[in-house]
């Protein structure tokens, strides 16, 4: 019988030792894979992480039940012992990198596209609200964020910046109107449905209306970094896939930066590229 490598194996707080897991299909074909490309070991549970080279996608499955992600992003996601596995070591008060990366986000985006409308834009996992404090700066006239974690949603909201807190899944505009730009930077790969995500969007997004994704674009050696709280690992190939299987048309795919974790002098596959997708309703 072939051995299963065990790519990550670490224990974490709070986490219990008997989770309970579900197996997941491939959202862009509704497949099921038995290719495995390695396992995860926490606090005695164990699961994979699986891959179809036909659709170029990695996911987990069997997946943890939905309390380990909750516990993950409400209780560990800011005060993570492996940031690079998960989360964040501390969730940054001053903004200082955030409104930087807000700005060099813009700019890349602008570079890329003409936005014609600058009315109504939605950022979904806005964080402390950078982002949209920014877009206000460039012209928009009604910013709306929505956030998972509430400490982040109260600092976007002593910024005066109207936000959600919540799963997008479960979003409500505020004043039933719908967006003309939705933006989303490092969300969908920790989605548990990525496809029903983007269909939630392209619900709130008015016609000819923009979504703006920044993910990690995943090379063909597989996914090393960020194992944890990434339920889905993306190419170029896959993420234009299932945004167009929602309804949208990609109009362009950019390279938006590398993250190198810890070990990267000694293998420079410890990296993240990421990739910035820019599509039209």
């Amino acid at each position: 019988m072939e051995t299963i490598p065990t790519i990550l194996s670490l224990e974490l707080p709070l986490i219990p030792s008997d989770l309970k897991f579900e197996t997941v299909a491939n959202p862009i074909n509704n497949r099921f894979s038995e290719k495995i490309y390695g396992a995860i070991a926490v606090n005695g549970n164990r699961w994979t992480v699986v891959s179809d080279p036909e659709t170029d996608l990695w996911w987990v499955s069997p997946r943890p039940e939905a309390k380990f992600y909750e516990i993950l992003y409400t209780k560990l996601f800011y005060s993570s012992p492996i940031p690079e596995q998960f989360g964040y070591a501390t969730l940054e008060t001053d903004g200082t990198r955030r409104t930087e990366k807000a700005a060099k986000n813009w700019d890349d985006i602008e570079t890329h596209i003409v936005i014609k409308t600058k009315n109504r834009l939605l950022e979904i996992g806005c964080g402390p609200g950078e982002f949209l404090l920014e877009a206000q700066k460039r012209g928009w006239k009604t910013v709306v964020g929505n956030e998972l974690e509430e400490s982040s949603a109260k600092l976007a909201r002593e910024k005066g910046i109207a936000i959600d807190t919540g799963y997008f899944e479960n979003f409500t505009s505020p004043d039933g109107q719908n967006f003309d730009m939705l933006f989303a930077d490092n969300v969908i790969e920790h989605t548990m449905n990525p496809l029903e995500f983007l269909q939630k969007a392209y619900s709130v997004t008015n016609p000819d209306g923009l979504l703006v994704l920044r993910l990690p674009d995943t090379q063909d050696f597989g996914p090393t970094l960020k194992l944890i709280d990434h339920t889905f690992h993306f190419t170029r190939k896959s993420i234009k896939s299932i945004v167009e299987k929602a309804g949208y048309q990609v109009e362009t795919i950019f390279y938006s930066g590398t993250f190198k974790g810890t070990l990267y002098d000694q293998d420079n596959r410890q990296r993240i590229e990421n990739m910035t997708v820019i599509a039209r309703k």
